[in-house]
């Protein structure tokens, strides 16, 4: 069998092509270090389940990455800050999200620039996102209820997003 020598150029292309690959999960740096940049935003006056959902995400981001993430509303949301909005604010409503779209308990995560928006249909869609999210990115695990696994990440990047799921 006769093998090929790949040239110097072919071997960067390679390399070049991996890196590329690799870094499309790269995107937003939620927290590191046990520090973050991001709020927990929900509408001025979120549905109960849509306010447990953003107290959940909180929660569970904090005990994860150590770096505390704060609650707060729309109008509350510093100028430039990135956001983790959650229910039907108005942020994604500017995003073109369609509540109306939404069957029951359907649910929804979507990045949109540096920002993810969690939301769905009535009554618990925005909880399904979150905790879908929390599985899918952190890799929390609630095996019964009293056996909970929440891994402990020194940094937390989330690539792009965007599904929308109905239960059955």
């Amino acid at each position: 069998m006769q093998y090929r020598r790949l040239s110097r150029g072919r071997i960067l292309f390679a390399l070049a092509a991996f890196v590329c690959a690799c870094s499309t999960r790269a995107g937003r740096i939620l927290a590191k270090d046990g520090a973050t940049q991001y709020r927990v935003v929900t509408p001025a006056t979120p549905s109960p389940a849509d306010g447990l959902a953003a107290q959940e995400l909180a929660t569970f981001l904090t005990r994860s990455t150590g770096a505390e993430f704060v609650i707060v509303t729309e109008s509350e949301l510093p100028a430039g800050t990135p956001g983790l909005y959650v229910g039907q604010t108005e942020f994604a409503e500017r995003e073109g999200i369609d509540f109306a779209s939404f069957g029951r308990e359907e649910s929804l995560t979507l990045t949109t620039g540096d920002d993810i928006v969690f939301c769905g249909g009535q009554p618990r869609g925005a909880l399904y996102a979150v905790y879908d999210f929390l599985e899918k990115e952190l890799g929390c695990l609630w095996l019964d209820e009293r056996t909970e696994i929440v891994p402990r990440l020194d940094a937390l990047e989330v690539g792009r997003i965007k599904a929308r799921r109905q239960p059955a």
